[in-house]
């Protein structure tokens, strides 16, 4: 029983008085369909969790007064953030190993906590997408909610709002770098010709490695032959993970893509990571 039907079927949320905090806490809301956010004080334990050792690089373990709270009911830890005065923590239960150094999570969720009480929690509710699988830093007083598919990719923002509360957020529609001077608009799960004409939009430009011969594999030498000029490299096994560079200034903008994408067209962008200052 993942904890959302656990949720929705014995744990009736419970109101409770808070210690003061610097910022006043006024509720929890989601504007996302898929993910709901309840005010609990009671952290049920996990369900059967089932550790793999394989997986054990992608468990970050307890250090926050939280974490040690979430491990103690059985709980992986995936990740523990400060969200304003508070601690987000994201955690799974069952952990199944896939291809190319990729885990599986399951029964993910993450935790509201002020010290170690906890506040509420935020979990899945769409049975046709994957769960949480961890959170990451995206801006200030907010994080960026990542699922626990096999090729995990960012399913919503998590913030504390001026007001005082704590909301579950679409994806924001573009990620700062660089001190707020440079901007990467959400290109995952886009094709990478459609997702360089959006960089082309915020001033990122094709970085060029020279002519196809000179790609280290057969597949990025094809996709810079077919004008993507780009194309580092590609692997030949697992995910078929390619690299394309762009630039701004000094400043150089590395994408991921996975897999050949759909026929006739190119692969599509999994993820993507900022150097400033690089070029």
């Amino acid at each position: 029983m993942v904890l959302r039907h656990v949720l929705a079927a014995t744990l009736v949320p419970t109101l409770f008085a808070a210690p003061a905090l610097a910022q006043e806490i006024e509720g929890f809301t989601s504007d996302h369909a898929d993910y709901a956010v309840v005010a609990i004080s009671t952290l049920p334990a996990a369900p059967e969790p089932k550790a793999e050792a394989f997986c054990g690089n992608l468990i970050a373990g307890a250090s926050t007064p939280a974490g040690r709270v979430v491990e103690g009911q059985g709980w992986a830890v995936t990740a523990e953030l400060p969200l304003g005065p508070l601690t987000a923590v994201s955690f799974v239960g069952t952990q199944i190993e896939g291809t190319s150094g990729s885990c599986e999570f399951l029964n993910g969720n993450v935790g509201i906590f002020q010290g170690a009480d906890l506040l509420a929690i935020v979990y899945g509710t769409n049975v046709e997408r994957p769960l949480i699988g961890r959170i990451e830093p995206f801006a200030a007083n907010a994080v960026r909610i990542w699922d626990g598919d096999l090729l995990s990719q960012p399913a919503a923002d998590l913030d504390l709002s001026g007001e005082g509360y704590v909301r579950v957020l679409l994806l924001a529609a573009s990620e700062q770098f660089c001190d707020g001077s440079r901007s990467v608009p959400l290109i995952y799960g886009l094709q990478i010709t459609e997702a360089r004409a959006r960089l082309a939009e915020q001033g990122w430009s094709p970085a060029d490695h020279g002519p196809p011969e000179g790609r280290p594999d057969e597949r990025s030498a094809a996709l810079a032959g077919s004008g993507l000029i780009e194309a580092e490299s590609c692997a030949g096994t697992g995910f078929g993970f390619c690299a394309f560079d762009y630039v701004a200034g000094t400043d150089i903008l590395s994408v991921i893509t996975a897999g050949e994408g759909p026929e006739g067209g190119s692969p599509v962008v999994s993820g993507y990571d900022v150097s400033c200052g690089k070029g």
